[in-house]
């Protein structure tokens, strides 16, 4: 499961909530603190998207699919699920 804003508050609570689901849990943070703290969590591996090409990172390791948790500050629909099949 991509995790977007994993290390804000509600990404905090998808990735631990993902990994007791038993998920594989990728997160998506800004820097290396963030992105340390990520895996304190439980993470299996987090995408620091300011270094890494997300798009290219994704398709090289995940060339199928994926569920997506997304969370976005300030929106009036702050949380959303989806799945990705990437062609």
């Amino acid at each position: 499961m991509l995790i977007t804003a994993a290390a804000g508050g509600t990404g905090q609570i998808a990735v631990q909530w993902a990994k007791k689901r038993g998920c594989y849990v990728i997160g998506t943070t800004s820097s290396e603190e963030k992105a340390q703290f990520v895996k304190d969590l439980g993470a299996d591996e987090v995408i620091n998207y300011k270094k890494e090409n997300l798009d290219q990172v994704l398709k090289e390791k995940f060339p199928v699919s994926f569920a997506t948790f997304v969370s976005r500050h300030g929106s009036v629909n702050p949380t959303y699920c989806f799945s990705l099949e990437l062609t």
